[in-house]
């Protein structure tokens, strides 16, 4: 009987690449001492790790914004206001994440700035 490795009986894909994407995957495989399969399963990671990073930001920042809005309705609720205001004081203080292009080093994305007006 012939031995079975537990990564022959992992879920497969085949998957069409664009011209010169195999060549990137290699040097960035080979810069990080992982196979492609693995250098390409960590790049899916990470990004299924910043869609799930960016939905929470903006679902706090959604709440942040109806909860100024309510407060800012025709009864305002003074404990209302002091909460809203120390809810965005503590968004305010979180540290931005920032998500730069490891090929270019250009910034891709910025989760985290400061809750401005203009976004309610």
């Amino acid at each position: 009987m012939t031995k079975r490795y537990p990564s022959e009986e992992q879920d497969r894909f085949m998957v069409r690449l664009p011209d010169g994407m195999r060549e990137k995957i290699k040097a960035a495989a080979a810069a990080e001492d992982r196979t492609m399969n693995a250098e390409i399963v960590s790049r899916l990671k990470d990004s299924f790790k910043m869609d799930e990073q960016r939905q929470n930001y903006n679902g706090r920042l959604s709440f942040v914004g109806a909860a100024k809005r309510a407060s800012r309705s025709t009864q305002p609720d003074e404990e209302l206001s002091e909460r809203v205001a120390k809810l965005e004081d503590a968004m305010n203080s979180l540290e931005p994440l920032e998500f730069f292009d490891d090929e270019t080093g250009r910034r891709m994305l910025v989760l985290g700035k400061p809750i401005t007006e203009a976004e309610d």
